[in-house]
């Protein structure tokens, strides 16, 4: 039971290429934006609304060189992995926040056909 305190399960649409760079040690690190949609109708208008969120993902290792290889912008995918925060200081003693999804697993899944 343990292993579910921290997982996040989203489905959406990747929003540009993923950027893959290697540390020192040779590890690949694989960084993209994934972009989930949420849908509702006004109660006031009947109107159906929508909003966009964008996730930072990252992944390392096996993963990351997977993802370089089988993932472009617009890949439709689920993902499971954890909420992560990092805080750290710049050069000039600012503080920055970033809260990314650690990628442990996906499913990448075949286009929808267009119509028309």
């Amino acid at each position: 039971m343990s292993d579910m305190n921290n997982q996040a399960f989203l489905y959406g649409n990747v929003g540009s290429d993923p950027v893959v760079t290697y540390l020192e040690n040779g590890n690949p690190v694989a960084n993209f934006s994934l972009a989930t949609k949420e849908t509702w109708k006004d109660k006031k208008t009947g109107e159906w609304k929508d909003k966009t969120t964008w996730h930072d993902i990252t992944c390392w290792g096996e993963i990351a060189k997977a993802i370089e290889r089988k993932v472009v912008k617009g890949t439709s995918m689920t993902i499971q992995g954890k909420i992560c925060n990092d805080v750290w200081e710049d050069k000039e003693g600012k503080k920055h926040k970033q809260t990314f999804i650690q990628l442990d697993k996906y499913i990448i899944h075949p286009q929808a056909p267009k119509r028309g």
